[in-house]
């Protein structure tokens, strides 16, 4: 299963924060990073710095209300929080960066299915 999800973002922000440091840059990247309980539909997602996620659910798009903390690499000590959120059969999240569409996650009641687009 891995460590807790916010865990996981901790120790990447880490990483990129020491890398950093050795090679003297000052690089940071925002991201999602999140996690489906295919059990229970629930998403649990860290925004690190990153431009919300759309869900698309009975055929309304709305934005995701997502607790934004700060790009990965910037800080050693940025605390990341997660936010769930529970998905219903036929939601679809779609994840976009400088505002273009660049994945969308279908939850078909059985399975949540990764579909590129395009």
């Amino acid at each position: 299963v891995g460590a807790p999800l916010v865990q996981a973002v901790q120790e990447a922000n880490t990483a990129l924060c020491q890398h950093a440091a050795r090679v003297g840059g000052d690089d940071f990247a925002t991201g999602l990073i999140g996690r489906v309980d295919l059990r229970t539909g629930t998403l649990d997602v860290v925004n690190a710095g990153h431009a919300a996620p759309f869900l698309i659910r009975s055929g309304t798009v709305s934005e995701l209300s997502l607790q934004s903390d700060l790009p990965l690499g910037m800080f050693d000590d940025t605390t990341y929080t997660s936010t769930q959120v529970a998905l219903v059969p036929g939601d679809r999240i779609v994840f976009v960066t400088r505002r273009w569409q660049v994945g969308v996650v279908v939850h078909d009641g059985s399975a949540f299915i990764p579909r590129a687009t395009g």
